[in-house]
């Protein structure tokens, strides 16, 4: 049981002031809350700022850069390899088109570092390995052509090796 002896308008300055009072509260709360609120992020600001100039100063790169970086180097390899690439197809093409039908090869090699080549094969008489030499000197592909005696010393069933210096295209 509860007894109210307060009158009508007490209750109302009552309730009045704890609605008021409420609401101050409320304020000071909030305030409270933003200014604890500003001083972390002022605190961050700070602390931001400082990892910033550390970063700066010790000339890291953002991501991006990296990135660029990465690709830019990328590309310069990729420009070694091409500028060292040869096309074996077209030259191989050239060489055995100079070869006389009555010549067989066994063994044809490049060394693209000393640029060399090797040919060695049979030819069937010695008439069509002087056509075959003759017609590699006359090649604009090689140069230095150098070939044993001992090429020449049979008439038939001629097996020959021949060594010659690339001129390889730039």
């Amino acid at each position: 049981m509860r007894l109210n002896l307060l009158g009508d308008e007490a209750k109302k300055e009552i309730k009045q002031k704890i609605m008021v009072l409420e609401l101050i509260n409320s304020a000071i709360l909030l305030t409270v809350v933003v200014a604890m609120i500003t001083v972390v992020m002022f605190g961050v600001k700070e602390y931001l700022g400082q990892r910033m100039s550390a970063i700066v100063g010790q000339g890291a790169y953002s991501t991006d850069d990296v990135r660029v970086e990465s690709i830019n180097k990328q590309m310069q390899q990729l420009s070694q390899i091409q500028g060292g690439y040869v096309k074996w197809s077209w030259i191989l093409k050239e060489i055995l088109t100079l070869v006389p039908e009555r010549v067989k090869l066994n063994h044809l090699e490049f060394d693209k570092g000393a640029k060399q080549m090797t040919l060695s094969g049979v030819a069937e008489t010695r008439n069509d390995y002087l056509q075959l030499e003759t017609k590699l000197k006359e090649s604009e592909l090689l140069e230095k052509i150098s070939a044993p005696v001992a090429n020449l010393l049979r008439p038939n069933d001629v097996t020959f090796t021949l060594e010659a210096s690339l001129k390889l295209p730039q």
